[in-house]
């Protein structure tokens, strides 16, 4: 930590991201999409769709709603709801906003635009359209009545990962092999705590969570074991 950023370094998410993966110990494959895992020996063989093989002691699989079809034969139970958000121009709107402002959704003030989300709808569709844009501005419309003046300039939708019980899935399955998926709406602020559970746990360090959120977490909970 403190000899990789120095003393009153503030990096913003996507540059610690980036910072990060310089580590000698950190390599990336892009567009290398995940088709099997395999145990051979002691290692976890993960094969790609373009026939890379890639095999390690201790493998984490975080890939959404696909981890399930990684994971099929541990039972891992996931959903799926779908979302969108819908990017406002700021002009007339007054007063300007000078914070994220939460309520059943949200709204992001930028230097040009508005951030407003997210919607929830029950299906695996991605494209972005009107009705949705609609329901994010009638959400906003029930807290800042009158307020929004801009225009929806664009938009992105996506696919949120669920669990039955609303708590994500972190944990060993195997040896050797965790998972960490299932975040809902909530992967920003649970993620980073999920990954720090792996890791404790990787290297028999004491967890920083309670023997109770382990159990609450555990990813074969819905499953006879």
């Amino acid at each position: 930590g403190a000899a990789f950023f120095p003393q009153g370094t503030w990096l913003n998410p996507a540059e610690l991201c980036a910072a990060l993966l310089q580590h000698e110990n950190i390599t990336v494959h892009t567009q290398s999409a995940a088709e099997s895992l395999t145990r051979v020996g002691t290692a976890w063989r993960i094969t790609t769709h373009d026939g890379d093989v890639y095999d390690s002691d201790i493998c984490c699989i975080t890939a959404a709603y696909e981890t399930a079809s990684l994971l099929a034969e541990y039972g891992i139970t996931l959903g799926c709801v779908g979302g969108q958000v819908s990017l406002f121009t700021q002009s007339n709107n007054a007063p300007r906003l000078r914070s994220i402002l939460c309520h059943k959704g949200y709204v992001i003030p930028t230097t040009a635009h508005i951030l407003v989300g997210a919607t929830y709808h029950r299906d695996a569709m991605t494209e972005v359209n009107a009705a949705r844009h609609a329901e994010n501005k009638a959400a906003l419309e029930e807290i800042l009545p009158g307020w929004m003046k801009g225009q929806v300039v664009a938009g992105r939708s996506s696919i949120r990962t669920t669990t039955p019980d609303r708590l994500p899935i972190i944990g060993a399955v195997d040896t050797g092999l965790y998972v960490a998926t299932g975040y809902g709406s909530r992967g920003l602020l649970s993620a980073p705590l999920a990954a720090e559970m792996i890791a404790s746990a990787i290297s028999g360090e004491v967890p920083p969570v309670s023997g109770q959120l382990q159990i609450l977490t555990r990813p074969l909970r819905f499953t006879k074991a």
